[in-house]
């Protein structure tokens, strides 16, 4: 719920990274093992690696291979923005850990690569709620711990709130979902995700806690990105 991070390196295609690394993950299948636990990386100096440069390493069951992977591709294909997967052979400290996913972190680059103008990425809920009812002895279920209309996440948000613009964008997104303003959303983005989830079988990747939102300054409307599909 707290996790650390500290620098390492990466190597790839002999060269050196300084990088920044954690654990991730919610559920005990990410790091509940000495080996193929899953990573938050970050590189530094505005370097990448496979073409990302803030990324998620984990195993590719973690993310239901090939499920979420097919149906991102698919939500991409259809004009929406979802995390890139590329996989790759690693090794820990000399430790072969096979085959792991590499997930692109929501980020500008990634908004770049999907033709996107760079702007305020947003998520509604949290884990509180999620952390509490699993550690609480008699959890109260009437708590609004994680409720999506009063907690609102702003990604990157030392950098983008040392701007007025971005900081107005923000606020008019958190004043919209509190009044529950239905024209704050881009219809378009959102019906395809719900759509194509649907056909899938699965509503997983448009939940809260799977859900972004891109706010596309042209139109001035959230834009969704989904993550983390199960199969159907």
């Amino acid at each position: 719920s707290n996790p650390q991070t500290v620098k390492a390196n990466i190597r790839y295609k002999n060269r050196s990274y300084s990088i920044k690394l954690r654990l991730k993950g919610d559920l005990a299948d990410h790091w509940d093992s000495e080996f193929r636990m899953s990573f938050r990386v970050s590189l530094k100096n505005n370097k990448t690696i496979l073409g990302f440069n803030k990324f998620s390493i984990q195993k590719p069951r973690a993310r239901q291979h090939p499920y979420d992977f097919t149906f991102q591709s698919l939500m991409r294909k259809g004009g929406n923005i979802s995390p890139i997967h590329k996989y790759a052979h690693l090794y820990v400290n000399g430790i072969d850990w096979g085959i792991m996913d590499f997930e692109e972190h929501v980020s500008q680059n990634l908004l770049e690569k999907q033709k996107r103008k760079d702007s305020v990425i947003v998520r509604f809920s949290d884990e509180r709620k999620w952390l509490y009812s699993r550690n609480a002895q008699h959890p109260y279920p009437y708590y609004r711990l994680s409720n999506p209309y009063y907690s609102s996440h702003l990604y990157s948000s030392n950098k983008k709130l040392k701007e007025l613009i971005n900081r107005q964008i923000f606020s008019y997104i958190v004043d919209g979902r509190m009044k529950g303003s239905k024209h704050l959303y881009d219809v378009n983005s959102l019906s395809k995700a719900y759509i194509l989830s649907r056909i899938w079988g699965s509503d997983h990747s448009i939940q809260d806690s799977n859900s972004r939102y891109y706010f596309n300054p042209y139109t001035l409307k959230l834009e969704a990105i989904t993550t983390d599909q199960l199969p159907w």
